[in-house]
């Protein structure tokens, strides 16, 4: 298999491009239509970076595993509505190597009052800065006699597809 045969799917995964689908394959690409109009002989190679994500667990938040017994993996568009999902529930500082991601949830969301408007923002913000994720909307829906706020983030990706994720 040569180097023009292969994808990178993620920083150790390497993958053929036999398991791609054909039709993404045998599609025109317009930088070469354009280089060769132009008479440019050299072309620099793109890769296709697939988005992959460690499968968690919706229950219990923790790593699953397949059949095989290793640990899962999650791909486009279920890994970027779980890689918002985690987003959003960090607190700010809580992440040991870049301590500027996550929510303010301890000095400006819990026990304080804050309008919803602007943690609608926070969310959609936060939900934005995810890789893949074109637009994102939340939309509160309830606050619970325990003060259990639940809602959506409604998620445009990258390449069109829509879904969503429960807050």
């Amino acid at each position: 298999m040569g180097p023009s045969a292969v994808r990178y799917v993620g920083p150790l995964t390497r993958v053929s491009s036999s398991e791609f689908p054909l039709s993404r394959q045998s599609q025109p690409c317009p930088r070469r239509k354009a280089i060769a109009a132009h008479g440019l002989s050299s072309l620099r190679k793109q890769r296709v970076y697939v988005m992959q994500t460690v499968l968690l667990d919706c229950a219990t938040w923790d790593l699953a595993v397949d059949a095989a017994g290793n640990i899962a993996v999650a791909s486009a568009p279920y890994a970027v509505a779980q890689n918002v999902a985690c987003a959003v529930r960090v607190f700010l500082g809580e992440c040991w190597y870049n301590t500027s991601l996550g929510l303010p949830y301890l000095s400006n969301i819990l026990g304080r009052t804050q309008s919803a408007a602007l943690f609608r923002a926070d969310v959609e913000q936060t939900a934005q800065s995810v890789q893949g994720v074109a637009r994102a909307v939340c939309v509160l829906t309830a606050i619970s006699p325990q003060r259990r706020l639940s809602g959506v983030i409604q998620l445009i990706l990258a390449d069109g597809s829509q879904t969503v994720v429960s807050l």
